[in-house]
């Protein structure tokens, strides 16, 4: 019997481990270009010209600041003075190094319940706005420091300007509380006009 669990343990283990690779590979994959023409930064302001639509893009994330545990990965980024988000849109990507601030959290949600970000912690936010041509458009999101990403198809009008959010959701802890010191498990992806 201790045989068998033994087993089954190492091979869950291997699973994990190499189900992390694989999306490490895969945001390292996205995080180059293969074209650079869909999409340009833009300030903010203006309304799109015709054939363009304008896309804001903004995302997320808390860590636990450095030291929190002494199982963390030498090297870990949580907690650090930057983290970086990879966006790859069509083929463009860009890479972009988030400064994090140290902030204690809202306690309760919009529901009343104990926000998962509750806690003191380094709170990590990019905002930028892009602009590309009106139509449909594949979305890579991913966070290197999480090994975690997400990707999306949308569909863009002319002229219009959307706002594009990527929302974390964190690990659960014992009791089933999400908390971010565990980390990302997953996001989701929230579209809408502005």
């Amino acid at each position: 019997m201790k045989l068998i669990a033994r087993y089954l343990i190492t091979m869950f283990s291997i699973m994990v481990l190499t189900g992390c690779g694989a999306n490490q590979a895969k945001i390292d994959f996205h995080s180059q270009s293969w074209v650079q023409d869909v999409f340009q930064e833009m300030p903010d302001g203006g309304k799109p010209p015709r054939g363009y639509a304008d896309l804001v893009i903004k995302a997320s994330l808390k860590t636990h600041l450095k030291g929190y545990s002494p199982l963390e990965p030498k090297g870990s980024l949580h907690g650090g003075p930057f983290y970086t988000f990879v966006i790859n849109i069509d083929g463009q990507a860009k890479t972009y190094q988030v400064k994090g601030k140290e902030e204690g959290g809202p306690q309760f949600d919009d529901q009343g319940k104990r926000s998962p970000e509750s806690g003191l912690g380094m709170q990590y936010a990019l905002e930028q706005k892009l602009r590309l041509k009106a139509g449909n458009h594949r979305i890579f999101y991913g966070i290197p420091g999480e090994q975690s990403y997400q990707e999306i198809n949308l569909t863009l009008e002319d002229g219009e300007t959307y706002l594009l959010q990527f929302k974390p959701h964190y690990h659960w802890d014992r009791s089933g509380r999400t908390a971010f010191e565990l980390g990302v498990r997953s996001y989701s992806a929230v579209l809408n006009k502005i």
